[in-house]
Parts: C-alpha cells; structure tokens; sequence
C-alpha cells in the first residue's frame, strides 16, 4: 500500500494562504488581551466591601471595557490555536482534542471573569463583595486548567507534527508544566503577581508564533495534504515497508 509524503511549508495555493492567515488572530489577539489588562487591571486585592463599592462605580466603563477587550483577545488567540491543529490534520488526535478541550475552558474562564467585572459594577455591597470573593477562584482555574491544557497539548502537536520550529513546541510544555506549579501553589498562598507576570511573557510565546506562522507558513512536515490537491496527486509515494 502507498502513502504519500508531503513536505515543506504550506505557502502556496489555497492551504498556503489559509495557512498564513491564521497568525495573524495571534498577532491581533494577545495585542488586543494585553490591552484588556491594561484599561482594567482587576480591583485592589484587601479592600473593604466600601472600596470595592466606590472602586467598581469610579471604574465601570473601564472594568466592562477591558473585560470585553480581554474575552475578544482570548478568542482570537483561542481561534489561532484551533486553526493550527485543523491544518495539521489532528483534530482526532488526543493533543487536538485536549487543545479543544483548554480553548473550551480559556473562553469560559474569560466569560467568568467579565461577568465579575459586571458584578463589580453594579454598585450593591453584596454584589460586589461576592464578586471580589470569587474574582481569585476564576483566575484560579487559569493557570490550574486552563493553561497547562492548551499549552501542554499544543506543544505537544508541534513537536509530533513538526508544524512550527522544535522550539516552540519545548517552550510551550515548559510554559505548561510552570503554569500548572503555579495552580498549585495559589491553592495553598497567592502568587497572582508572578502569574500576571508569567502571561505576560507567554504571550511572547503567540506573537513569535503568529510572526512565523504570517512570514513562513505553517511547516507542514509529515502531515497529508488535502485530498485531491495537486499536491498530493503528485506527491512522492513510500514504498510499502
């Protein structure tokens, strides 16, 4: 029986265009994400439920703002992931259904978080006080679930399907592997601070990767192309072993 063998990057034809278009919901959606926190950085940690109060009604707009921004982002970059494992035909591997399953769980927290942010501005004491309350168990969830998740399995779909350089692939298990430490350590004390800052670096992780993606393509190396393209029609067949 024959196979074929497809290699080098996807950056001509139809899949060649698809291909280099999905980096750019990276490129759009951790600039977008980052501008979230930024307008809507969460509110002091330790206030009084009378701060709380005042700090929700002085900060509506930017707390519904950023929480939009910050759900807009995530799923721009959620739907850059999604795409990467459509193309490298792993949709029914367990890497691409473990990717699905974070990307699942990334948006519902981000949901969750914007309707904290909502709560909080409401201007009712108990409102706000449960919201605040709740606001270190949904960003929980982030860096015990959510992250290791979609990063662990992500790094590992790069490393069996070699769509991105080897580099990314061992940078996102190690961020996986980090993130899911850290979920265990907030349980016992907060380290909200070093996990803010920890995102803040893996969004390098997307840019580099949605950078490459847009300029190189998607490294198509070991993957079958599309049925009935020429590519395929004319690819190298292997010999049956």
């Amino acid at each position: 029986m024959e196979r074929p063998r497809f290699e080098g990057p996807a950056t001509s034809g139809e899949a060649g265009k698809y291909a280099k278009a999905v980096g750019w919901f990276a490129l759009l959606g951790v600039p977008i994400l980052i501008a979230g926190f930024a307008v809507n950085p969460g509110p002091p940690l330790g206030d009084t439920t009378g701060q709380l109060v005042a700090y929700g009604l002085n900060h509506r707009s930017a707390l519904t703002v950023g929480g939009w921004l910050q759900v807009t982002g995530t799923v721009l970059t959620v739907v850059f992931a999604l795409a990467v494992v459509v193309i490298a035909r792993r949709t029914a591997s367990l890497a691409g259904v473990l990717v699905l399953l974070g990307s699942a769980i990334l948006i519902a927290i981000g949901l969750s978080e914007l309707t904290v942010y909502k709560a909080l501005a409401t201007g009712h004491a108990s409102t706000v006080r449960v919201a605040a309350d709740l606001l270190p168990g949904v960003q929980l969830g982030y860096s015990i679930v959510a992250a290791p998740l979609v990063f662990g399995a992500l790094g590992c779909l790069v490393l069996q399907a070699r769509i991105l350089p080897a580099i990314f692939g061992y940078l996102a298990v190690g961020f996986a592997l980090v993130f899911w430490v850290c979920g265990l350590i907030t349980v016992v004390t907060s380290i909200q601070g070093f996990i803010d800052v920890l995102s803040g670096v893996q969004a390098v992780w997307w840019i580099g990767a949605g950078v490459f993606v847009v300029v190189r393509g998607l490294m198509l190396q070991g993957v079958d192309p599309p049925l009935g393209s020429s590519t395929a029609q004319g690819a190298e067949t292997v010999p049956p072993g």
